[in-house]
C-alpha cells in the first residue's frame, strides 16, 4: 500500500550544487525522500542567477562546499539575491555541513529576514519530507495572503465606485 501524496500538485524543485552537476549519493538520497511528498520535478541550476528558480516551489541548495568560516557571508549574499526576486521569495533548503558554532551568527539575521530557509546537515536527509512540507505550506499561505490582498483591493475600488455613484445619485436627486 503506498502512501497518498502530501501535495496535489505536481512540486518543482531547483536544485544547485557548486562543486559539480554530477549526481553523488546525497542527491540521489535527497530526491528519493521528496518522492514521499508526491509527484514531482528537479531541475538542475547552472548556478542561483538561473531564471529557471523562478518557478520553484522550493530551491535545495548543496552548500557542502561552503567551509565554516565562510558560511555567513556566503549566506548573506545568497539572501540578497533570493530577496531582490520580487513579492514572494522561493523557500530554500540549504545542505551543508557546517556545525553550530559557525551557525550562530546566521541564526540571528535568520530571525530578522522575511524569508524562509532551512540548513540541513547531510547525516539527516531522512527529515527531509517534514521539513521542505513546512516549508511549502508557509510559501503556500503567503501566496494566499498575496491572493487575499488583491481580492481586497478589488472590493475597495468597487466599494469606492459604487459610493462615488451614490454620492452622485444624492447629488442629481438634490437638484431636481
Amino acid at each position: 500500500m503506498t502512501a497518498a501524496p502530501v501535495f496535489a500538485r505536481k512540486l518543482k524543485f531547483c536544485y544547485c550544487n557548486f562543486e559539480s552537476q554530477s549526481l553523488d549519493s546525497i542527491r540521489i538520497h535527497l530526491e528519493k525522500q521528496i518522492q514521499l511528498l508526491g509527484e514531482s520535478e528537479f531541475i538542475s541550476l547552472s548556478g542561483l542567477r538561473d531564471p529557471a528558480r523562478l518557478k520553484a516551489d522550493l530551491l535545495i541548495v548543496d552548500a557542502r562546499s561552503i567551509v565554516s568560516g565562510h558560511f555567513s557571508d556566503w549566506l548573506d549574499q545568497f539572501s540578497r539575491s533570493i530577496t531582490k526576486q520580487g513579492d514572494i521569495w522561493i523557500p530554500a533548503m540549504i545542505l551543508s555541513t557546517v556545525l553550530w558554532p559557525a551557525l550562530q551568527p546566521v541564526t540571528q539575521k535568520a530571525i530578522q529576514m522575511n524569508w524562509y530557509f532551512d540548513i540541513i546537515h547531510p547525516d539527516h536527509i531522512a527529515s527531509l519530507p517534514i521539513r521542505i512540507a513546512n516549508l511549502l505550506r508557509i510559501h503556500d499561505h503567503l501566496h494566499e495572503l498575496k491572493r487575499y490582498e488583491h481580492s481586497l483591493n478589488s472590493l475597495d475600488e468597487q466599494l469606492e465606485k459604487v459610493s462615488l455613484a451614490v454620492r452622485t445619485l444624492k447629488g442629481t436627486s438634490a437638484l431636481e
